[in-house]
Order: C-alpha cells, then sequence, then structure tokens
C-alpha cells in the first residue's frame, strides 16, 4: 500500500493513524530481501493498519531520499531516512558494501548509528554464502567479521533461505510493531527539537554513522542515564547523542579532501579534545588510540563528561574553551 492511499484512507476515516518508518538498510546484492521485506510490511499495513490505527512506512535509498549536494551522500540518507526511523532492518548476503569516511559501508553506518539512537535494529545475516561460494572473498570476510561483532553485541537472526527470511521478518516485524506500540514511543528521537535545530545552525559537517548488511538480527542497545552539557553550551537538555554529533562534525571538519594525514588530523582533535577538557584517565588513553569510531562506541558506553577546565589560561598561554559549544567553533 503506498504511502497516498495510507493518507487518503486517513482522510476519508477521519482518523489519526500513527505512522512508523521503517528503512530497510543492505548492499546492493539483497534486492531479493529488499522485496520480501517490502511485500511483509505491505501485508501487515492491510491486515492490521485499521484495526491499530497505524501504519507502517517502509523506506530504502533508492526510493524515498530526495537529492541534496549540501553535504556527502550518506549524510543525507542518515538524515533523511534513518534519523527519523522508529525501526531500521538490516540484511547482509554475501557484500559488505563501499566504505564511507566513519564505517566500512553505508549500511554499517547505518546500523552502528541506529544504534546509538537507541533505534530498533532488526539485522539478519543470509547463510546462503556457506552453501554459494562468495564472488568476492574480501567482502564475504568483512562481512564475517561483522556478523561476529553484532552477536557479541546484542541479538542477531540468520537465515538459510528467502522463505526463511519472509517467515521470521513477518513474526519480528508483528513483535517488534507490538512493543512500539505497548511502550508509547514517541517518534521524537533524544533531545530537544530546539537543541537539535541549534546543533544544526551552528555546526559544520553531517555527524553521521550507518551500517548496512544481508542478515536478520535485532540489535538492541540498553537505555543509559547520559551526561548534560555544562551550562550555556547548547542547551540544558542535549544529550549524549548531541555530544557525539558534535564529535562527528569535528571529525569532518578536519576529514577534508585537502588534508594529506588523517592520522595527524585525529591528533589535533583528539589533543585539544584532551587539553580543553577534564577527562578521565581511561578517556584520554582511548582518544590516545587514534580511532574516531572506537571514540564513539567508548562514549555511548561509557558516558563521557564535558566538564570544561577551571582555569582560564594554560601555562602556554592558550585560552581555555569555556564550554564545549566554544570549543567546537574555536580555532584547533
Amino acid at each position: 500500500m503506498i504511502l497516498l492511499e495510507i493518507l487518503e484512507m486517513t482522510t476519508d476515516m477521519q482518523t489519526s493513524y500513527r505512522i512508523i518508518k521503517l528503512t530497510f538498510c543492505g548492499p546492493s546484492d539483497v534486492q531479493k530481501e529488499l522485496s520480501i521485506a517490502r511485500e511483509v510490511v505491505t501485508e501487515w499495513n492491510i491486515q492490521h493498519g485499521d484495526a491499530l490505527a497505524t501504519m507502517i512506512k517502509f523506506q530504502h535509498w533508492n526510493t524515498d531520499s530526495t537529492p541534496d549536494m549540501s553535504e556527502r551522500g550518506q549524510a543525507v540518507i542518515n538524515r533523511q531516512l534513518i534519523d527519523e526511523s522508529e525501526i531500521v532492518v538490516a540484511v547482509f548476503w554475501g557484500r559488505f558494501g563501499t566504505p564511507t569516511i566513519f564505517a566500512g559501508s553505508g549500511t554499517e553506518e547505518e546500523i552502528r548509528r541506529s544504534m546509538a539512537r537507541d533505534t530498533r535494529v532488526l539485522l539478519y545475516f543470509s547463510l546462503l554464502e556457506a552453501v554459494r561460494a562468495p564472488q568476492n572473498s574480501l567482502q564475504s570476510e568483512k562481512v564475517k567479521a561483522f556478523r561476529q561483532e553484532m552477536f557479541d553485541a546484542g541479538l542477531a537472526a540468520t537465515f538459510q533461505n528467502r522463505k526463511a527470511f519472509e517467515r521470521d521478518f513477518r513474526t519480528h516485524l508483528a513483535k517488534a510493531i507490538h512493543e512500539l506500540l505497548a511502550a508509547n514511543k514517541p517518534t521524537q528521537r533524544t533531545g530537544s527539537t530546539a537543541a537539535r535545530n541549534k546543533t544544526q545552525q551552528k555546526i559544520v559537517g553531517d555527524g553521521n554513522i550507518q551500517v548496512g548488511g544481508n542478515l536478520s538480527i535485532t540489535v538492541r542497545t540498553p537505555a543509559k542515564e547520559v551526561s548534560k552539557y555544562p551550562k550555556n553550551s547548547i542547551g540544558a537538555d542535549a544529550d549524549m547523542t548531541n555530544y557525539i554529533e558534535y564529535l562527528c562534525d569535528l571529525w569532518v571538519k578536519y576529514m577534508s579532501p585537502v588534508e594529506p594525514n588523517p592520522d595527524a588530523a585525529w591528533a589535533r582533535i583528539g589533543k585539544s579534545i584532551k587539553t580543553k577538557f577534564r577527562l578521565r584517565k581511561k578517556t584520554r588513553n582511548h582518544l590516545s588510540a587514534g580511532r574516531f569510531n572506537d571514540l564513539v562506541d567508548f562514549l555511548v558506553g561509557e558516558k563521557l563528561s564535558a566538564t570544561p577546565v577551571g582555569k582560564k589560561h594554560l601555562r602556554n598561554g592558550t585560552k581555555i574553551c569555556r564550554t564545549f559549544e566554544e570549543f567546537c567553533h574555536g580555532e584547533m
């Protein structure tokens, strides 16, 4: 059922329908799974939409994203689809996908970003590669490594054939929708609209993280208490998601095409963060590792307090930023 038909139905019945946005992610070799997932969602809308006053809007970047040259392509997809979704379905088969600046593939970036935002992720891995020799062993090895990581992080699903995928996805979708409705989970993501708009207006970059694949897995990260920004930084209600996005934007700023040495760029960023903020020893060591994705994972799991250093200047005369917002807009 297309969105126009859903809207017409809503108007005719004078009923307020809840629209749940579901985005399908995956490399180019899961087109059949994409079609199956779309059909299952359409079936659910027909069978349960009226009774529950709920409709699922199925989204995929190839059909539902709008051209936008203001930022990198993956960032556009993240902003238009991933960040607005309440459910993300990711499937992997033999291919892992094309790398982005933040992850090994666009699908991986989408998955990790969704996990960091506590979006429900249904992640599936096809076992068809065990029967059919992979065409690209490097891609296959990346899928296997990512699959192991995801099984260690949460609950993922595998399927032996597409009939099994259709059956399992139908069951998993029904349960996921039931949980969303039972919890009455709001569509608005973490952080107020005002804080989010302010972030978009004052930061250069996109701050996107995505991931993709060919298999069915549900990866959940437990909700955790997050530390707030210092007063007058980016708003009293800003949370960990905004903090991570600021770091992402900062990273993009210094990963421009003219940057000849990414490691040197990271070193400048890491040194500035460590210099301008009082960080726990464990955090300082983590920053020294020089891997942005590790930093994001650390921030999500460990909670990083952005307490400004109390002195106005360092011994060498460098001015100390009083807030993280000031730090983002200051000289590196």
